[in-house]
């Protein structure tokens, strides 16, 4: 193997756009304001999406305990 040194040309700063991954400038997060929208679209269904996690697990635990309470008074006992 050689030790020589590579020279390879200097990487302009960049970052990369969220959603379509092109190289865009340090201070920007999106190349576009479609990337943009959809980027916001995303986050507005995830956001979605966890709330109707956690209504519906709400309701699970409310069902199980009022099942565990109500139970000697439904066996008939």
């Amino acid at each position: 193997m050689s030790s020589r040194k590579v020279d390879r040309p200097k990487l302009v700063d960049h970052r990369h756009c969220k959603i379509c991954a092109r190289a865009i400038p340090p201070g920007d997060e999106f190349c576009s304001d479609k990337c943009k929208q959809v980027f916001e679209d995303y986050k507005r269904r995830e956001k979605r999406s966890r709330y109707m996690f956690y209504v519906v697990y709400g309701i699970l635990m409310v069902a199980l305990l009022l099942l565990f309470v109500l139970r000697p008074f439904l066996s008939g006992a």
